[in-house]
């Protein structure tokens, strides 16, 4: 009985063995998993067979599923979408923090503000969480207040380490804010800001980043950013720069 993955063998075993857990890593991408039995024509006693059993695939968490973006037009506008096929996701959202925008979800259907399976509502538009269930999560973006631009995006798996939120104020053009989160795996950090102005966001294993150096970069045009991921072990470092203009912000790293 032999196993292979992408046509090379991995394991094989013969004569009569007890059942045996096995487990393999796989990249990201498409793979071919292919288990054979070879009899041979010499001997013939036992059950002259192979067995499997309980084939599982757990796939690794930090993969990006979606993003999704847009804007909110004011007070008790909002935004659904939808994702299947992961148990776990975590899902984030940055939005405008002149206004005060919050996260919902619900496994089977739609969310609304008084029926959800998770809930985001700082006074930040800073959002996430992760939770755990199974068919189609839908993902709602709310506006508690105000109206603006936001960015949301939807991860496999639960986070190993969490920074917890960080916010403040960039005075202007240069500013910065640099925090750090220890742990081992794919690295993110996420930072809502304020609409008008422009600020990005680098990140960096075990130094601080700066905007020549940097492992991963957020550095559209909007105020809202993901970088990531990047992946490592040690110190990661997240940094919150004003490529233009002023304002509150609020930032979390994850590492998967």
């Amino acid at each position: 009985m032999e196993f292979y993955i992408d046509g090379v063998r991995q394991d094989r075993i013969s004569g009569n063995v007890d059942w045996q857990q096995k487990s393999y890593s796989i990249s990201s991408g498409s793979h071919t998993v292919k288990w054979r039995y070879m009899k041979d024509g010499s001997v013939n006693s036992g059950s002259d067979c192979g067995w499997l059993d309980k084939v599982e695939f757990t796939p690794s968490g930090g993969d990006l599923i979606t993003s999704k973006s847009g804007t909110l037009s004011g007070t008790g506008n909002s935004y659904t979408f939808s994702v299947s096929g992961y148990s776990t996701v975590t899902v984030v959202m940055a939005g405008n923090e002149n206004a005060d925008f919050d996260l919902y979800a619900k496994w089977g259907s739609p969310p609304t503000t008084s029926s959800y399976d998770a809930i985001g509502y700082s006074s930040t538009s800073l959002e996430y969480f992760t939770t755990s269930g199974s068919g189609t999560l839908y993902i709602m973006v709310h506006s508690y207040s105000g109206s603006g631009n936001w960015k949301c995006w939807a991860l496999s798996g639960s986070p190993g380490a969490n920074s917890g939120r960080k916010s403040g104020t960039l005075s202007g053009t240069g500013a910065t804010a640099t925090y750090s989160l220890s742990g081992s795996g794919k690295g993110y950090a996420f930072n809502s800001g304020p609409d008008g102005s422009d600020f990005d966001l680098y990140t960096k294993w075990n130094s601080p980043p700066t905007t020549s150096s940097y492992d991963a970069c957020g550095y559209s045009s909007w105020a809202q950013e993901i970088a990531g991921p990047a992946s490592g072990s040690g110190t990661l470092y997240f940094m919150v720069r004003s490529y233009s203009g002023s304002g509150e912000y609020a930032t979390v790293a994850l590492i998967f």
